[in-house]
C-alpha cells in the first residue's frame, strides 16, 4: 500500500513548518513530535505500530531536518525515526511503552506513558497555536483568562484528579508529573522546581488580581489550600 492510500494521509495534515521547527529546536523537541504522532494516531483510531508512527511523522513533519536523509529532503530518515521510537522513546526518555521489537508477528502497538502524554499535549498546543514558543507573545487563552479573571484556569486546578486525591487521601505520596498536570504546566524533570516556582507566581498573580477586583470566592481558597498541601509534602 502507498502512503497516499492509507488512512494516515486522509486524516493527518502537514503541520505548519515554523511551529514544527520551534518544537524541533527546543529541548527534547524530536521526542515531543514523536509523542504527538502517537497521540494523533490514537485519536484517529489508527494502530500506533512502529510503521504507522514513522508514516505519521513523515506525513506531518517532512521538513524536520533529522526526519529526512541528509541532502535528500524527499526521503525519510527511518533510522532516526526508529531511534526516536524504539531507543529513546522506550529506554532513554521513557515516554513510550509497549511495541514489539523481536517478534514481528505480534504487532503490539506503542502507547504513551504519563510523561509521553504530557509531551504530546505540549506539542499539540504549540502546533495549534494555543501556546507560543516565545514568552513575549500572548495567546488567545491568556486574553480570555484576563476577561474571566482566570476562573476557568482555577477551576481546572480544583477539578483535577490530584486535587480530589488531596481531599480523599491527603497522606498520599506525590509524583512530579501529577503536580505539573494539576497546576497546568509541562513536566520537565530537571527543570521541575524552577517551573513549579514560575507557575506558582503566575497563579499567585491571578489570585491577587481577583482579590483586588473583588472577584475572590471559595475557589481561591481551595486553590491556595491545594498548593499549600503540595508544598507541605516536601516534593519541592
Amino acid at each position: 500500500m502507498k502512503l497516499s492510500q492509507h488512512k494516515i494521509s486522509n486524516v493527518l495534515n502537514v503541520q505548519k513548518p515554523k511551529r514544527v521547527s520551534a518544537i524541533a529546536g527546543g529541548a527534547s523537541g524530536h521526542m515531543k513530535l514523536t509523542c504527538y504522532a502517537v497521540k494523533v494516531l490514537n485519536d484517529n483510531d489508527i494502530t500506533a505500530s512502529y510503521e504507522n508512527i514513522c508514516a505519521a511523522m513523515w506525513r506531518m513533519f517532512p521538513k524536520v531536518e533529522k526526519f529526512h536523509l541528509y541532502g535528500f529532503d524527499d526521503i525519510p530518515n527511518i533510522d532516526e525515526m526508529e531511534k526516536c521510537i524504539k531507543l529513546r522513546g522506550l529506554s532513554s526518555y521513557k515516554v513510550l511503552s509497549g511495541g514489539n521489537t523481536s517478534d514481528k508477528k505480534i504487532n503490539e502497538p506503542f502507547s504513551l506513558t504519563q510523561k509521553g502524554a504530557l509531551w504530546a499535549k505540549e506539542a499539540e498546543a504549540l502546533l495549534n497555536g494555543r501556546i507560543k514558543s516565545s514568552a513575549k507573545e500572548k495567546t488567545e487563552d491568556e486574553y480570555e483568562g484576563q476577561v474571566d479573571y482566570h476562573e476557568k484556569d482555577l477551576q481546572k486546578i480544583i477539578t483535577s484528579e490530584l486535587y480530589k486525591i488531596s481531599k480523599a487521601e491527603p497522606g498520599t505520596n506525590l509524583q512530579k508529573p501529577e503536580i505539573s498536570y494539576a497546576l497546568g504546566f509541562f513536566y520537565r524533570d530537571q527543570k521541575f522546581v524552577d517551573d513549579f516556582k514560575r507557575r506558582f507566581k503566575i497563579i499567585e498573580g491571578w489570585l491577587k488580581q481577583r482579590e483586588n477586583e473583588g472577584k475572590s470566592d471559595e475557589t481561591d481558597e481551595q486553590v491556595r489550600s491545594f498548593i499549600d498541601w503540595i508544598r507541605s509534602k516536601g516534593s519541592l
